[in-house]
């Protein structure tokens, strides 16, 4: 019996010794990693003492309500004393924000965010929008020569909305339903109806034996583009002006006006591009020569959930463009150079994910437009705060567990 006692005992201890090892197992580990990042840490500070935070550059916001919101929205980037600049990507794990935006609930908030002794706020203001909606359906009638080319858009105005704004048809050629032909090669009267979302027009196109309207002028622009820039024969285009006063754009004569001439932005030079449209023709002279060039560093952007019905423009979604000089243009200071493709997509009305494509110069940069129902509500604020360890907690249960039973059999024994 004494003999039993004593292997039960040994075998109790072996039990004990195997646990805690299991137990401190992972205390060793985690203090490892503590000193690992704390010696990092020192060699870090010790190598680079100089370099501080300069700054924490942020943006306020305003936002449909419904519209999702990521702390990184209203971040722009962290400048060093050494001029280097930090991008989210860069700091996202060690930058600490304060405060908490409900993209669901109207009013302002007030945001801080805190990086090594620095800090800035920022805020945004979460607002209901009204919901445009189609106000008027604007076209005209027209009388047209037999065996001439009709379009849908040459009848076409604009469609107001209740916000003010117009659209034209470039703003609503892929998404604007038109029912009714007009067969220009046959004389007779011919109704076309419009319909954009719950308004309906009609207009009338005559086509009858008559002299067609003459071109009157090419109205062309002379330019100046710099060595190794971009040319577009488009560029130097302004509008055909018939007798009768009408203004024909680019899209309306691009299929059928002549170009002559050549402009190699590679080599300084006068040139000169015949343009000739009917019976008429107009020159317009294009001077190519040495000029100081920016230098594009990022074209910065941001993604954008707007709620259906909302109004939106590409420069909600442009943040700046950066130069290799460190200088930040606004829209205003590249509106007129900044080429914007997809915009033209994005359907404000329709649910759905739109892609927009921002070039300035030699730089390209997208944004997403997220279009989304006003009843889907955003899945998860950010917050902050440590996380539950539920290995810990295991680890915890299964000691108890463990000493409970070894003390049930040290009783019995």
């Amino acid at each position: 019996m004494q003999e039993r006692v004593r292997v039960m005992k040994k075998i109790i201890k072996i039990l004990t010794v195997f646990l805690l090892l299991f137990a401190a197992n992972p205390i060793v580990a985690m203090a490892a990693h503590d000193k690992k990042q704390i010696s990092n840490q020192l060699t870090k500070d010790s190598l680079s003492p100089e370099i501080l935070v300069k700054n924490i550059e942020l943006t306020n916001t305003n936002l449909p309500l419904g519209t999702e919101w990521k702390a990184s929205d209203n971040f722009s980037f962290i400048e060093l004393t050494d001029g280097t600049k930090l991008e989210w990507n860069d700091i996202d794990s060690e930058i600490i924000v304060s405060g908490s935006v409900d993209p669901n609930k109207a009013g302002t908030y007030l945001l801080t965010y805190k990086y090594q002794g620095m800090e800035s706020t920022a805020t945004v203001t979460i607002k209901e929008l009204d919901v445009a909606t189609v106000q008027e359906i604007s076209v005209k009638n027209s009388t047209i020569p037999v065996g001439s080319k009709w379009k849908a858009s040459d009848n076409f105005n604009y469609i107001l909305m209740s916000n003010g704004v117009k659209l034209n048809w470039i703003d609503v050629e892929k998404h604007i339903k038109i029912k009714g032909t007009v067969n220009d090669g046959v004389i007779g009267v011919y109704e076309v109806t419009y319909l954009y979302q719950d308004k309906v027009v009609v207009a009338k196109i005559t086509v009858k034996d008559m002299e067609p309207v003459k071109v009157q002028d090419i109205i062309l622009k002379d330019s100046c583009v710099s060595l190794g820039g971009l040319w577009n024969v488009k560029d130097n285009f302004d509008y055909v002006l018939l007798q009768d006063g009408t203004k024909l754009s680019w899209e309306n004569i691009k299929n059928e006006i002549k170009i002559k001439g050549h402009v190699d932005t590679k080599v300084s030079g006068t040139y000169q591009v015949l343009y000739s449209y009917q019976d008429k023709e107009k020159t317009a002279t294009i001077n190519v020569k040495s000029m100081p060039k920016e230098v594009v560093k990022e074209i910065s952007t941001k993604n954008l959930t707007i709620v259906v019905g909302s109004k939106w423009s590409p420069q909600d979604s442009f943040n700046y463009v950066g130069l290799e000089d460190g200088k930040k243009l606004n829209w205003n200071e590249v509106s007129k150079k900044i080429i914007v493709s997809g915009n033209n997509d994005v359907n404000v009305n329709k649910p759905g994910e739109y892609k927009v494509t921002y070039t300035y110069n030699d730089k390209s940069e997208d944004a997403t437009i997220k279009v989304i129902l006003k009843e889907e509500k955003i899945k998860s604020l950010p917050k902050t705060g440590e996380k539950f360890d539920l290995s810990l907690f295991i680890l915890g249960i299964t000691m108890i567990t463990t000493s409970v039973v070894l003390l049930i059999i040290k009783k019995k024994i």
